[in-house]
């Protein structure tokens, strides 16, 4: 298995916070936390554009 391949298969995690800002996590296959985002974000849509610019691979956008 080469990098890229583990990096896809790193799990991504969606979530709010206490304050109801968004927020994301990410988990190395080894259940390592490897990356989050530094703040919150009011929108769904800027957070998920965030966890894009940090390697983020939206699986939904694949046509089958």
């Amino acid at each position: 298995m080469n990098i890229k391949t583990e990096l896809k298969m790193d799990k991504w995690r969606f979530f709010q916070d206490h304050n109801l800002e968004w927020r994301w996590e990410r988990k190395s296959i080894f259940g390592l936390l490897v990356g989050t985002s530094d703040h919150g974000f009011k929108l769904y849509s800027e957070c998920r554009d965030n966890a894009l610019f940090h390697g983020f691979f939206d699986r939904s956008s694949l046509v089958a």
